[in-house]
């Protein structure tokens, strides 16, 4: 028994001992997001593992209790209802975020931020993630490598966040921005009007890929829709051979179903409002809020939630960013309530 005795006579005292444990209200376990969670005795108490005290005693590690229902079609409050579940279509989500030098005051918030707006579709299985990353330093054969790496393919929200969790710190020492050929290389076996042919494609001196060009694919589902959110300070280039026109990346932007692109961008970096044109999405401005950037991340549910919805001019600026309170202004036809969090 777990009171700090050798009771089985075997000179170890209150060895393997675990029992489950649970705190919520009485009918919530296993009901929607909620579970049990496990405590383990040590010297006669009973402890559970805190995620950043460490071992607290009395505490139920791991459980998961009732939350606030919000848009996410996951029974949050765990009353045996999904309140808004038949809103959110499948999709895929794919992350592509800028690791050169100049980036170095905008990462960590828009780490925090991407980290804070997927925890909110933990539960989700209907939205499946994805993780592009670049330029990342990689010794090569004649110096630092430039490398675009696919972090995480589209996946299960756990492999996502642990690849996101392992991008490893920031790599001040690069500074070619791929995410033309990051698009494109995304859209690839989706878009309906693709005119680039990447089996004749290489990468310019001391630039490279992870995976290899011919196996950078991402597996988007054939039956979900599909978000890109690009985050980036500088412009759009290309670093592939031949290189990728803006043209074509506007094409097949253009001609891919289902998808929406958005760009977080500084205001000097217009040109991205025209990509997000062409993919049916919005520019948001960069900063170091991380805040302002979960806020604006969460705004992008107005899609997700419940499609697509038409936008009034006067929800952006001569300079193509959104207004900053559009998301709270927007009552006449708004579904999705950002006081809240829930879709209406």
């Amino acid at each position: 028994m777990c009171n700090d005795f050798d009771e089985d006579c075997d000179s170890l005292v209150d060895e393997r001992l675990v029992r489950d444990c649970y705190t919520g209200p009485e009918g919530t376990l296993n009901v929607g997001i909620c579970e049990m969670g496990e405590q383990s005795c040590n010297r006669g108490q009973w402890y559970g593992a805190h995620p950043t005290q460490g071992q607290i005693v009395d505490f139920c590690g791991g459980e998961t209790l009732p939350q606030e229902e919000i848009c996410n079609g996951a029974d949050d409050d765990c009353d045996g209802i999904v309140d808004y579940g038949e809103e959110i279509p499948e999709t895929d989500i794919l992350f592509i975020v800028d690791w050169s030098g100049s980036m170095e005051n905008y990462i960590n918030a828009v780490r925090m931020a991407m980290n804070r707006f997927a925890q909110n579709f933990a539960a989700e299985d209907k939205l499946k993630w994805g993780l592009i990353v670049g330029p990342k330093g990689a010794p090569g054969p004649t110096g630092t490598q430039e490398m675009l790496i696919m972090e995480s393919n589209i996946t299960e929200f756990d492999l996502f966040l642990n690849a996101f969790s392992n991008v490893g710190q920031f790599d001040n020492s690069t500074g070619n921005e791929q995410f033309k050929d990051a698009i494109m290389l995304a859209l690839q076996n989706i878009s309906g009007n693709f005119s680039y042919d990447f089996s004749q494609a290489t990468w310019a001196n001391r630039m490279g890929s992870v995976p290899e060009l011919k196996f950078f694919k991402v597996n988007w589902r054939s039956n979900a829709d599909r978000i890109i959110v690009l985050f980036s300070d500088e412009l759009a280039q290309s670093y592939l051979v031949p290189r990728v026109t803006t043209d074509q990346v506007w094409e097949a932007l253009e001609s891919t179903p289902n998808l929406k692109f958005y760009a977080f961008a500084e205001r000097r970096s217009r040109v991205w409002s025209n990509y997000a044109t062409s993919g049916n999405g919005t520019v948001f401005e960069l900063s170091r809020n991380q805040q302002q950037m979960y806020d604006d991340l969460m705004s992008i549910l107005d899609d997700i939630c419940l499609g697509s919805s038409e936008q009034e001019a006067s929800n952006y600026r001569a300079d193509g960013f959104m207004n900053v309170n559009t998301r709270v202004e927007r009552v006449e036809g708004s579904r999705y309530d950002f006081s809240i969090g829930l879709c209406y």
